[in-house]
């Protein structure tokens, strides 16, 4: 099961509350979370290098989507993590269901 493409904003205030080499705590991962907090079932996110995850609240198995990391997005990670200066950016995933 694939979802409609949605769109994530990361903003100025995500890069300023992000931490460098954390994934769940990057700007990404927190712009993630908020572009996905209202889903339901919606605990957690990540955004690594090759995937961007969305993983089930509370530890409850089931809740588990995926997204390849659009080159932009590894991009910007990549200067994050480095700590170099980035802009705002946006880009569109299309999540992928995954079996847990």
């Amino acid at each position: 099961m694939t979802t409609p493409p949605a769109t994530i904003r990361v903003t100025q205030a995500h890069i300023d509350a992000g931490q460098p080499r954390n994934c769940g705590s990057c700007p990404v991962a927190l712009a993630v979370t908020e572009a996905c907090k209202d889903v339901p079932g919606f605990g957690w996110a990540a955004a690594e290098l090759d995937w961007l995850l969305l993983l089930g609240g509370n530890g409850e198995p089931g809740l588990l989507f995926k997204a390849r990391t659009p080159p932009e997005a590894e991009q910007f990670m990549n200067r994050f993590d480095s700590y170099e200066d980035v802009d705002p950016l946006e880009f569109t995933v299309t999540w992928q269901a995954v079996e847990s």
